[in-house]
């Protein structure tokens, strides 16, 4: 009895770890801006190219065949912005009345704002 109890505490533990090191990660990492509805960012990200709506950032996580990083699109999420679309390395995001057009090549990515 004792050894399941245990056990039950050892992956408490393990949750409660896991937990705090994805909101630590998603916290830390990226961050959201007004110029794009509140859509988030990278904080790493360099801005190498501003255009209007258009907004393109070197980020090495990126690649044309893997997309982003799954934190990434944890975080996308979790600020309420909803996949709807996904063709090849561009992707749709909405949120309420706003549409977020994500692109992701190799070691960067474009993030346009419609209207």
């Amino acid at each position: 009895m004792r050894k399941k109890s245990i056990k039950y505490v050892i992956l408490l533990f393990i949750f409660l770890f896991v937990g705090i090191l994805y909101y630590c990660i998603s916290v830390s990492s990226y961050q959201t801006s007004e110029d794009l509805n509140n859509f988030p960012y990278p904080k790493n990200a360099y801005l190498v190219y501003k255009n209007g709506n258009v907004y393109g950032y070197d980020w090495g996580k990126a690649s044309v065949e893997n997309g982003i990083p799954i934190f990434y699109k944890l975080v996308i999420k979790q600020n309420g912005w909803k996949k709807v679309e996904q063709e090849g390395g561009n992707t749709t995001y909405i949120k309420g009345s706003y549409k977020i057009n994500l692109f992701s090549d190799r070691d960067y990515i474009e993030i346009t704002k419609d209207l």
